[in-house]
C-alpha cells in the first residue's frame, strides 16, 4: 500500500498535462462569446473574443465582420482588418 501512495503523483501527472493542453480551439465559440458580450455592451471584451477567433482561424468571415462592426464603436476604425 505504501508503494502505491508513493507513485500516485507520477500516475496523475499525464492527466494534468493533458487537461492543461485541452483549451478551447473553436473559433465559432469565441465568435459567439464576442456576440454575446457585444450585446451586453462589453465591446472591449467582445473585440478580444473576436481576435481570439481570428488567431485560431484567420479567414473566419463572421469574426472579421463582427470585429469590423465592433471596432467603430470604440472609435478604432484603422484596426478593423
Amino acid at each position: 500500500m505504501l508503494f502505491l501512495i508513493r507513485y500516485i503523483p507520477l500516475l496523475l501527472l499525464p492527466g494534468i498535462f493533458i487537461a492543461a493542453g485541452c483549451g478551447v480551439q473553436d473559433p465559432d465559440y469565441y465568435n459567439r462569446q464576442g456576440v454575446s458580450l457585444d450585446s451586453q455592451g462589453k465591446v472591449d471584451d467582445a473585440i478580444a473574443e473576436y481576435r481570439k477567433a481570428l488567431r485560431i482561424e484567420p479567414y473566419n468571415r463572421e469574426a472579421h465582420y463582427n470585429l469590423a462592426v465592433a471596432l467603430p464603436q470604440k472609435r478604432v476604425v484603422h484596426r478593423s482588418y
